[in-house]
């Protein structure tokens, strides 16, 4: 997360300034990982399954060699003209699909996956859809509702004026605000508290609401500029929806993984908002000013019934993930 002032800086100093402030809050973060580092433990210094060293010299040439031909490929395509920018930009969102189904194949059909882990794989696959649902929509806040707020939004509030970049600070503080309330809901329900699953469905009903809520603010003659505070509402009810997600798929993530392939597992998680985002590079091709009321309602729309689908498969889902919570 870039820092929130890098965008004011932009705005009013100088690009380089504003990209130069998020890479110094990155470097402060890495900084205090590395000075924290020793409280984390051992327990994950060693891997279950490490790769013998005869071994890796070999997978690592194979890993270096496809990667290097791919990226070969693609650049030949380019230069000759077959492939385009858009071209480029829909094979990305084919791989970012294709990849992380090819690897649920692997780890479904791997010998080393024992019967009760291959049964919690195919739990986390609508696990997966649903955060790569969820993904698709929450990144478009640095596309379409980034662009929503350049256009339809009045950047004053209070007598104060703002650029445009200034909302997406919106996000980390309503998480600094919100996720306290959460972990106490959490500690208050105890063992009461929802299934993962219903977690992840909750997440896309939030979600779901959440563009709902743009289709109202875009409605009207585009030309017309509305409150700020739409933005602020909108953005309280995705990060609830973030909370009900993130977090809670990272601990459900290690605890579905095979042991075999724990660490790949996690990566899998981490495509989940690739897949989004990758989707959502052809999607927001469809947004203007002009159709956001339809743009935002029928992704809105979709979201709440997937939402409401995962909800109601709840218990068939918890029986697949044998016991893990």
């Amino acid at each position: 997360m870039c820092p929130p002032r890098s965008g004011a800086f932009s705005a009013t100093y100088d690009w380089h300034l504003g990209f130069g402030a998020a890479a110094v809050g990155m470097a402060l973060g890495l900084l205090v990982y590395r000075l924290g580092r020793r409280g984390l433990g051992d327990s994950a210094s060693v891997p279950p399954y490490p790769l013998p060293a005869e071994e890796r010299g070999r997978v690592l040439g194979r890993i270096v060699a496809v990667a290097v031909g791919a990226v070969a490929v693609v650049a030949l395509l380019v230069v000759l003209g077959v492939l385009g920018a858009e071209g480029v930009i829909n094979l990305i969102s084919l791989l970012s699909v294709l990849l992380p189904a090819g690897y649920f194949a692997v780890m479904i059909r791997s010998p080393r996956t024992t019967p009760v882990e291959r049964s919690r794989v195919i739990a986390y696959i609508p696990l997966f859809v649903a955060a790569a649902m969820f993904w698709l929509l929450f990144e478009q806040s640095a596309t379409v509702i980034a662009a929503f707020a350049d256009t339809r939004v009045d950047n004053t509030f209070l007598g104060l004026e703002f650029p445009p970049s200034f909302i997406q600070s919106i996000n980390p503080v309503m998480i600094i605000a919100v996720a306290p309330l959460f972990a106490l809901l959490w500690v208050k329900l105890a063992k009461r508290q929802p299934a993962t699953p219903r977690k992840f469905g909750y997440a896309l009903l939030f979600v779901g609401l959440a563009f709902l809520l743009m289709m109202v603010a875009g409605q009207g003659d585009p030309a017309v500029r509305v409150s700020f505070l739409w933005l602020v509402v909108m953005y309280l009810v995705m990060t609830c929806g973030e909370l009900l997600l993130s977090p809670v798929g990272l601990s459900v993530t290690t605890k579905l993984a095979p042991r075999a392939f724990a660490s790949q597992t996690m990566g899998l998680w981490f495509l989940a908002t690739a897949a989004g985002s990758g989707v959502g590079a052809i999607v927001v091709r469809f947004y203007s000013d002009e159709n956001a009321v339809a743009y935002f309602g029928v992704l809105g729309a979709v979201a709440i019934g997937l939402g409401v689908a995962l909800v109601a498969s709840t218990k068939t889902i918890h029986r697949l993930m044998q016991g893990v919570d």
